[in-house]
């Protein structure tokens, strides 16, 4: 399951956003798009670990 966010998130790094955020249930990245979030949760859950390719598009990896 892929949690959809749609309300502003404080704390964490998300303080300003307030658009959709969706999050991956494994690591807690969050995404600005589903389709992300989901493609983080498949490899979290094949290979426990992240992938690079995937959490560059991360809110947290874009904010810094």
């Amino acid at each position: 399951m892929i949690y959809k966010f749609e309300r502003p998130l404080i704390g964490d790094n998300m303080e300003g956003y307030s658009q959709k955020l969706y999050q991956c249930p494994i690591c807690k990245l969050y995404y600005k798009n589903e389709e992300m979030a989901k493609k983080c949760r498949a490899w979290c859950s094949k290979h426990s670990s992240c992938n690079l390719a995937i959490t560059k598009y991360s809110i947290e990896r874009m904010k810094n």
